[in-house]
Order: C-alpha cells, then sequence, then structure tokens
C-alpha cells in the first residue's frame, strides 16, 4: 500500500501513479533525512582527506622525480668518474622517495578512488570503515616506525656509498642530508581531523627558477 492510500494500477489515471509515488519518495525522504546527512558528511570527509593526501604525494612525487632527472642528466656532462658515480647514487637514493608517494600512496587516496569505482562512496557503513582505516594509516605513516624506518634507509645508503663505492664524503653529506628531508617529508603528511598540520608546497619562486617548495607550519 502507497501513501496516497492506494496501489499503482494499470486502471488508475497517469497523474494519479505520478502524485502517488511522489508522495511515496516525499515520505522516504522525510524518514532518512539524518543519515542521508551523515553520509553526506563522511564522504565530504574522505574526499578531502584523500585530496589532501593526493596533495602531499603530487608535491613530494614531483621533488624526488625533479632530483632523479636532474642528476641523471648531470651525469653525462661530468667528466669527473667518482662524481658521477655519485649522481648516479643519489639518483637512485631519490627513487626511494617514489614509493611512499606514487608507488604506494597513501590510503586514502586509493580507497577514494575505490570507493567510486566500485560505487561504495554513497553506503555509510563503508564510508565509516574507509575512514578508520585512513586514520590509521595517518598515524602509522607518522609514526615512530616511519621515522625510524628514514634513519635506517639513510643510514644504509651512506654505508654502501661509503664502504662500497668508497666515497666517505658523499656518504656523509648522503646521511646528514637525507636523514632530516626524510623526517620533514614525513612530518608534512595530512593529519587527522583536528590535529594541526604541515605542508609543503611547490610555488613559482618569482626569480626565474621555475619552482621553490615552501613549508608551512
Amino acid at each position: 500500500m502507497l501513501p496516497c492510500g492506494g496501489s499503482l494500477t494499470a486502471n488508475a489515471t497517469p497523474e494519479g501513479n505520478i502524485r502517488c509515488l511522489a508522495m511515496a519518495a516525499l515520505v522516504l525522504l522525510a524518514g532518512h533525512p539524518a543519515r542521508a546527512a551523515d553520509v553526506t558528511a563522511l564522504r565530504s570527509t574522505l574526499e578531502q582527506s584523500a585530496a589532501a593526501q593526493r596533495h602531499w604525494a603530487n608535491t613530494w612525487g614531483t621533488i624526488w622525480t625533479v632530483t632523479i632527472l636532474g642528476q641523471g642528466i648531470a651525469m653525462p656532462l661530468v667528466r669527473d668518474t667518482e662524481t658521477r658515480v655519485d649522481l648516479g647514487f643519489g639518483a637512485a637514493s631519490a627513487a626511494l622517495g617514489l614509493i611512499p608517494t606514487w608507488i604506494r600512496p597513501p590510503r586514502a587516496v586509493t580507497l577514494w578512488h575505490e570507493g567510486q569505482v566500485a560505487g561504495k562512496d554513497r553506503d555509510e557503513e563503508w564510508l565509516r570503515q574507509a575512514l578508520e582505516e585512513d586514520r590509521e594509516d595517518k598515524a602509522s605513516r607518522r609514526g615512530w616506525i616511519a621515522h625510524g624506518s628514514n634513519v635506517a634507509v639513510n643510514l644504509a645508503l651512506g654505508a654502501i656509498q661509503a664502504f662500497a663505492i668508497g666515497h666517505k664524503g658523499a656518504a656523509l653529506i648522503t646521511t646528514v642530508v637525507g636523514i632530516p628531508i626524510g623526517a620533514v617529508m614525513i612530518e608534512t603528511q595530512p593529519r587527522a581531523t583536528g590535529e594541526h598540520n604541515i605542508t609543503a608546497t611547490i610555488a613559482p619562486t618569482g626569480h626565474g627558477a621555475w619552482a621553490a617548495v615552501a613549508i608551512r607550519f
């Protein structure tokens, strides 16, 4: 039985059927206004998180790509063999920065894409689970394991450069510069709702150079 007191039948007039369907739709909408608002809010939160994480990934992915290309282009232009080796090692080391940015992007980015492709981005239960995964991913990407891994990787790169290649001076630079840059990369990742964000943005310098990295606290 429909809310208009009857049902859709072949004998009813088209106007009557349309009026009855409209009333049924109004009843359904009026019955779930809070739930619809919740879904909209949850969806908006996930979308904004994915956009912020994508901005972070693209910013740092671009920084590492430019670093790789710059050193790769410079290699054949340098005559000194040891310097060429250091440039090649630096380019290979910079490629590791592409792993947490473009190769394995933040969870919010993949969740938002998956939700849209599968049509789950209107499902309240899925959205709540996705936001919880996003929260856990953000925490783990800035936790002590992430910072410890940053230190360990840079120490390992320095050790390889110093003892396997024999360039101890370049190895020191690799380690001393690499650790703080990695820490900045980790800490500029978007935080969970309510936490203060530190962001990195690529912006024109206005002095002939095409871009510079601006860190905003």
